[in-house]
């Protein structure tokens, strides 16, 4: 198709601050595709994950939100879906967001009803870590709803070659695939302070070794290895372990509980969130990124901790990697021994907070993101 500006809707399951990555993505992308097209939202809310257009900067973007019905895995929301049944003839394309929901399967049947193109972006949800997860169900939900939701979309959007990779059983089955990292909005990350300022901004100790981890607290982020791996470090008492981001209030508890059982509750502090540019100030306060991840196909904060100038260490299975300057980031296999190792190590000898050459980053910006998508919007056909 030969047209300079797109209809497109985005669709995804929440447009809420507190649900991690993906919202931040899903918004990032509609600002992202703004100057070229005229993009309208469609997302669910509750009481776990309201509706926050400021804080994602989406005010000025058309949004179609309703009551986000049933458990997350399955959840919907039907009054928004309704909406974009009736807008669907209009639209040049339909972005699809994550599997294992209703919401994708009904915007797959809506697309292929209404002969507008779908795209799925996968969100790692068809690689290894989440079929294991519910593994009955998942293997009757893919031999049904997500087979028909891959072979009539338009393609696969994948934002890694590990994503790529474990996403195979879908990938088999697309139509096409695309590999288009994503945007990451760094406006807060411009011009990150020294260690020392963020420490003292913050309270921190100046002098202690500390991790931080920043993101949603899932039980996907396998952070109860990192508490084992932190108690078999046998750190300094001043060392502490700090996970900042909105947590699974189940998935909480949990680390409260077994950070008790070890002995290390006095060293481990939760912030349920930070905002703009504090997330800033926690990533360059850290010694180190903490990332020991089952499955991250891409993790924006991991390039939000390279950007703040400080040193990750992440597990295997995180897609970002693959587009960092090798000088940022170590990987260690998923054991508690591994990590215990490394934190030795790097407590020995500390990372410097490393803010030199940024120029790498420019390969997220909005620009760089939005110019592949529209080269890859000339090959659409109708569905």
């Amino acid at each position: 198709m030969s047209k300079k500006r797109y209809r497109i809707a985005i669709v995804g399951g929440c447009l809420s601050s507190h649900g991690g990555g993906a919202p931040r993505s899903v918004a990032q992308q509609a600002r992202s595709l703004l100057p070229h097209a005229e993009v309208t939202l469609f997302a669910g809310f509750n009481r776990t994950y309201p509706f926050t257009p400021k804080e994602l900067g989406i005010e000025d973007i058309p949004t179609r939100v309703s009551r986000l019905w049933g458990p997350g895995v399955l959840g919907f929301f039907p009054g928004a879906l309704s909406k974009l049944w009736k807008e669907a003839p209009e639209l040049d394309l339909i972005h699809l967001n994550g599997a294992w929901n209703l919401t994708t399967f009904f915007g797959s049947l809506i697309a292929t009803l209404r002969g507008t193109p779908c795209i799925i972006s996968c969100r790692s949800h068809y690689g290894d870590y989440h079929f294991s997860r519910l593994a009955p169900l998942k293997k009757v939900l893919f031999a049904t709803l997500e087979r028909f939701n891959i072979r009539h979309a338009y393609a696969l959007h994948v934002t890694s070659d590990w994503e790529q990779k474990t996403s195979h059983r879908a990938v088999r089955l697309a139509r096409r695939v695309i590999k288009i990292p994503n945007p990451v909005n760094l406006d807060d990350f411009r011009d990150p302070p020294a260690r020392a300022v963020a420490r003292e901004r913050l309270g921190l100790n100046p002098d202690a070794f500390i991790l931080v981890h920043l993101g949603r607290l899932g039980a996907q982020k396998n952070l109860s290895l990192l508490l084992h791996a932190f108690k078999m470090a046998q750190l300094p008492e001043t060392t502490q372990l700090i996970l900042v981001g909105p947590p699974e209030t189940a998935e909480k508890q949990k680390l409260q509980r077994l950070a008790r059982e070890l002995g290390i509750g006095h060293q481990l502090r939760f912030v349920d969130f930070a905002r703009g540019r504090e997330r800033c100030d926690w990533l360059a306060a850290a010694d180190l990124f903490a990332l020991p991840s089952n499955d991250e196909n891409f993790c924006i904060a991991t390039i939000e901790a390279a950007a703040s100038g400080t040193y990750s260490l992440l597990s295997p299975q995180v897609g970002a990697v693959e587009y960092m300057p090798q000088t940022l980031f170590e990987i260690v296999p998923n054991k508690p021994e591994a990590w215990a190792a490394a934190l030795v190590q790097k407590h020995k000898k500390p990372p410097p907070q490393q803010l030199g050459d940024t120029g790498w980053l420019g390969q997220f910006s909005q620009e760089t993101i939005t110019r592949q998508w529209l080269d890859f919007y000339k090959t659409l056909k109708p569905a």
